[in-house]
């Protein structure tokens, strides 16, 4: 993640860009049909695809558009009826599909090792590729203020029928919410785009989307319709479905299109609605009384949960994007010394799409792809798992054995803003623990914290005792009294070695000593860097003695 804590990551709302460099340039003539026709029933990650049929962004980043309206899950966290909390998750769970409105592009395939992080003030993202054969992307988002955790994988499987192409974005979402002590989880629904060859493109989701609170056993299931023959009819985009308690009650019943809004009604309201009980209806609302598609609001005491927000209005022209998706790969001055160097940001390839360079996309598209199965040679005859291992998660089969479950661990380091302090015994035994969580090699940074004064000696006297052998990773820069309770202690910590690093700094007024144990898990070249926690900032990037300026443990893309 970003070595700098003062490098705002780009984001897609209000302030940042609201348009690609260039528009989406014309695609030169190419046979599609010679080409799919051999393509037909397979699995399309697996093939190498024409440039033309891209979109400048990785997967990894189109899987930072789940959080587009992250709003919903921190508003969830915040009430306290389940049948509340229920309504927003399900809320979160259909706008996140939002963005694949009118998208025909394809995103390119992320390269094993390759990551996208995206911290906006509401939530931060993390996503990395943890797997190549088969393709699974892991990712995690969490918000500031704790309101809650989301993870999962995807393992995206795409498929050509002859006229139509399928997207099954195979893997398990999940949201937890810290302090409601629940965790709800869902899969997706495929996403399918219709007249590849001839007429009009046009797509649909389609599936049933079964969003369960595994602490209550409240379950949401919403049918995504299926159109027509022909541009989808009437149907197109329509969701419905029903809240359901443990003992199987309707509770409330929710409609809308995935495209544009969603809303829910009282079971009351719905059937003098529809003038029919739904008694016998099935919770998926898969065999309702028939129905014209309900717009917004139709049915008396309905409650907007979600409305979409409008796109730009040269969207048409820039791949169909929205504001939020225009600034996923937006590259900032000087952002590009502090991003993680695997960053979906820093792909040639999908930089000379977005800077309408076709030829040059297309040549540096296939040199990645043959880098990358030049690599994997070395490694014939063994599995993926023998030699490659995921820097920020962990991966398994499901017990069914039909999807990968991603672990974040929540042990690590990673998962807090704030620099962690313990204080360890009492009187002459006393010590205090500082932990600073993860730093980038050949980095100096400037930690700043603050300690309850009863637990330090008089700051007025306060010095570095000289130890044997000197510190060579922690220094003590300085003291301040910000008040009558605290004092703050200004450090500068010299990471020079890949390792988990302990280092012992002991404070003494002549009289009373204290030691400070500093820790701090230090990742070597192309490993990346955690978000620096509150407190700690890179003053300087240090040169490393073993290299020359050309010189790189990663070749990066």
């Amino acid at each position: 993640m970003s070595s700098n804590g003062e490098i705002v990551l780009p984001q897609g709302h209000s302030g940042r860009r609201e348009r690609l460099p260039v528009p989406q340039p014309e695609k030169s003539d190419v046979n599609f049909w010679t080409y799919l026709k051999k393509c037909i029933g397979k699995e399309l990650s697996k093939i190498t695809m024409p440039v033309q049929w891209n979109e400048p962004v990785s997967l990894l980043q189109r899987l930072s558009e789940y959080m587009n309206y992250a709003y919903l899950l921190s508003t969830a966290a915040q009430v306290d009826q389940i049948e509340t909390r229920m309504s927003f998750i399900a809320t979160f769970a259909v706008s996140s599909l939002a963005a694949n409105f009118k998208r025909m592009g394809k995103p390119f395939n992320p390269l094993l090792g390759e990551t996208y992080e995206l911290q906006l003030k509401d939530f931060r993202f993390f996503t990395e590729q943890v797997c190549h054969h088969p393709p699974v992307s892991a990712f995690y988002a969490d918000s500031p203020e704790g309101h809650f955790k989301f993870h999962g994988s995807v393992k995206p499987q795409t498929k050509f029928w002859g006229k139509s192409l399928e997207f099954q974005p195979i893997g398990v979402c999940s949201v937890e919410l810290p302090k409601r002590d629940e965790v709800y989880t869902w899969n997706n629904v495929n996403c399918v785009i219709h007249n590849i060859l001839v007429g009009s493109l046009w797509m649909e989701q389609v599936g049933v989307m079964d969003i369960v609170n595994q602490t209550s056993n409240h379950r949401v299931l919403l049918s995504f319709k299926a159109g027509g023959w022909f541009s989808g009819g009437d149907d197109l985009h329509f969701v419905e479905g029903f809240l359901i308690d443990e003992k199987k009650t309707k509770l409330r019943f929710f409609y809308g299109r995935w495209t544009s809004y969603f809303c829910s009604v009282d079971i009351p309201s719905l059937e003098e609605f529809l003038n029919a009980s739904v008694d016998k209806v099935k919770p998926d609302a898969s065999n309702m009384p028939k129905h014209a598609p309900i717009d917004l609001c139709a049915i008396p005491n309905s409650k907007v949960l979600w409305q979409v927000e409008p796109r730009p209005e040269d969207s048409k022209a820039y791949y169909n994007f929205s504001q939020f998706t225009m600034g996923l790969n937006e590259l900032l001055p000087k952002m590009e010394n502090n991003l993680c160097r695997t960053d979906s940001r820093l792909r040639p390839d999908i930089r000379a799409l977005e800077n309408g360079e076709l030829d040059q996309a297309a040549e540096e598209k296939d040199r990645l792809e043959i880098k990358q199965r030049e690599y994997r040679k070395q490694f014939k005859g063994k599995k993926e798992s023998e030699w490659w291992t995921p820097i920020w998660s962990s991966i398994a089969m499901s017990e069914e054995g039909d999807h990968h479950k991603v672990h974040f661990n929540e042990e690590s380091e990673e998962h807090t803003n704030e620099i962690r302090i313990e204080f360890k015994g009492e009187g002459d035994k006393q010590g205090i623990v500082i932990s600073l969580g993860f730093l980038q090699i050949f980095h100096k940074y400037e930690i700043i914290i603050d300690l309850p004064r009863e637990k330090i000696p008089d700051t007025g006297n306060l010095v570095q005792k000289h130890t044997e052998p000197p510190n060579i990773n922690c220094r003590l820069v300085q003291f301040e009294d910000k008040d009558d309770k605290t004092v703050g202690i200004h450090l500068h910590f010299f990471a020079h070695k890949d390792k988990i690093c302990q280092e012992t700094i002991v404070l003494t007024d002549g009289a009373k000593n204290v030691p400070l144990n500093v820790k701090a898990k230090v990742l070597g070249k192309g490993k990346g860097t955690g978000a620096l926690r509150n407190g700690i900032k890179c003053i300087e990037i240090l040169k490393d003695p073993n290299e020359s300026e050309n010189d790189t443990d990663w070749d990066g893309f």
